[in-house]
Formats: structure tokens, C-alpha cells, sequence
């Protein structure tokens, strides 16, 4: 990370507006329903490791650009705009810049997911059905509803401090 993004994306966690523990949740389920997968021998077991890295990877992205914008919700929905919140605009911007690069990611994750379901079947191992469910909601979410939504709450702070005064 570019030591100027690291300080925008410091700077904006030190500001304490806690990001969903929902999504927190979501991860580490996926994460341990595919846990197992990757003990297995051959192509299944690799496969998997590399859809568990692409999920870290791009959650990690999710982490510092997406969940602090994300924190602002609860707030903003009841009216509360605080000067404090100027601190997410640098990163709301920077996750327009990115959402190309998040959006692939997103396709990745979901191509590596279809080769995994499909090695499981061709292995007989139907307990992946429920992580299918979960990686495709997973997906669908962030592209629909999180990731705009994130993008939105950034919009309305840049948009409030515009508003003001010296904003």
C-alpha cells in the first residue's frame, strides 16, 4: 500500500464508526465451510486454497475501503452528520477508483467457486452445496447492495460538507 493511502485509510479507522459485524460473520463461515476442502488431495484441495486466497485478498480491500464507509450507515440514516466523517471522503474516493479492480475480483472469486463446485461433484462431496449458496449471496450482495451502498454513504458525507460553511 502507498504510504499516502495507508495514512487515508488509518485516518479513517481511527474514527470509531463500527462496520457491520453481519458481514465480519459472513466471511468467517464461508471461510471454515471451505476450510476443509483444502485438506483434500488433487485438484479439489488446490483449488480451493486458491479461492480461500482470492476471498482473503479481496476482503482484506473489503477491510479498508468498503466496511468503514459501510459503519457510517447506522448514523447517517438517523440524521447524525458529524465533521468527524470528512475523514471517509479520501477513502470513499479511493473505492470508486478501486471498484473496477473489486468488481473483477468479485467475477474471480465466483469463476474459482464454480471450479471448486464443480470438482466437488465430480468428488462426491455434496456438502459444498450450502458454501455455493453462500459464496453466490456473497457475490450478489457485494455487487448490489453493499458496494453501492458503501459508495452512497461516502456520497452523502462529501455531499452534507459541501453543504456547509467552509465545507
Amino acid at each position: 500500500m502507498v504510504p499516502a493511502r495507508r495514512n487515508v485509510v488509518m485516518q479513517a479507522q481511527a474514527v470509531a464508526w463500527p462496520s457491520p459485524s453481519a458481514l465480519h460473520h459472513e466471511f468467517q463461515e464461508i471461510q471454515i465451510g471451505l476450510d476443509g476442502m483444502t485438506e483434500v488431495p488433487g485438484m479439489l484441495g488446490r483449488t480451493t486454497h486458491r479461492l480461500i486466497n482470492l476471498l482473503e485478498t479481496h476482503f482484506l480491500r473489503q477491510e479498508a475501503l468498503v466496511l468503514p464507509l459501510l459503519g457510517l450507515l447506522a448514523p447517517l440514516s438517523r440524521g447524525a452528520i458529524s465533521r468527524e466523517m470528512s475523514a471517509m471522503v479520501p477513502v470513499a474516493d479511493r473505492l470508486r477508483r478501486e471498484m473496477p479492480r473489486m468488481l473483477d475480483e468479485l467475477m474471480a472469486i465466483a469463476r474459482a467457486f464454480d471450479e471448486v463446485a464443480t470438482l466437488a461433484r465430480l468428488a462426491g462431496r455434496p456438502e459444498l452445496a450450502r458454501i455455493t449458496r453462500q459464496v453466490q449471496t456473497y457475490v450478489l450482495l457485494r455487487e448490489q447492495v453493499i458496494y453501492p451502498a458503501a459508495l452512497m454513504a461516502g456520497e452523502a458525507v462529501r455531499r452534507h460538507l459541501e453543504g456547509e460553511p467552509g465545507g
